[in-house]
């Protein structure tokens, strides 16, 4: 079966990022999608951080035990997705609040050079992370057209992926110029800022 040079390139055509039409469904999956981006930054910032600071700080050596301290965010994360509603401003807010205590928590713990303090922060952290993902995706299948789920859902993925891949880039940036602990207190604060601005921004119910 042959198919024309045109139809080979629609085929092949890459599929547009899209947000959702209307000024009410706009606002509302760019604030789960900034919200997001914030909770995927504390998970790279987890998956970079933690296996040199149990090595080097805590003179934590065993393989098994840094692998388990790291997978723990994503166990907790995953429990949270199944577990929580996906619905409503408790469900945004719930996820904003465990954000926002597990960064604060996880930076005492840094600071302090404190294991439990730190696992506590791991923990806070891990339900924040889920509860975020799981409201986003919500709120991305309710508010895309039919026709263009797929796309609306990769630009909530695009979101996700940014904030996992940026926040350990500065982190290695940093690292080399200034101290770690400050390097992740200012990572810290950007990323409690960014929750705080999207589960405080104003909602709106009119349409464009």
């Amino acid at each position: 079966m042959r198919c024309g040079r045109r139809g080979w390139a629609s085929a092949a055509s890459p599929r547009r990022w899209a947000i959702p039409d209307g000024r009410a469904a706009r606002t509302e999956f760019l604030r789960a999608a900034t919200a997001v981006l914030a909770a995927f930054a504390v998970s790279g910032l987890f998956s970079s951080l933690p296996p040199s600071f149990l090595r080097e700080e805590l003179h934590v050596h065993n393989v098994a035990a840094v692998g388990a301290e790291v997978g723990l965010l994503f166990i907790v994360a995953l429990i949270a997705q199944v577990a929580a509603p996906e619905r409503g401003i408790a469900a945004r807010w719930s996820a904003s609040a465990f954000l926002v205590a597990g960064v604060a928590v996880f930076e005492a713990g840094l600071w302090t050079r404190s294991l439990p303090t730190f696992v506590a922060g791991t923990l806070l952290a891990g339900t924040g992370i889920g509860l975020a993902f799981r409201h986003g995706v919500g709120v991305a299948q309710r508010r895309a057209d039919p026709r263009r789920r797929a796309d609306l859902l990769s630009t909530y993925f695009l979101f996700a992926y940014t904030g996992t891949i940026v926040p350990t880039l500065i982190l290695g940036l940093l690292d080399q110029t200034i101290n770690q602990d400050v390097a992740t207190l200012i990572l810290a604060v950007a990323v409690v800022a960014t929750t705080l601005a999207s589960a405080l921004s104003r909602p709106t119910t009119a349409i464009a």
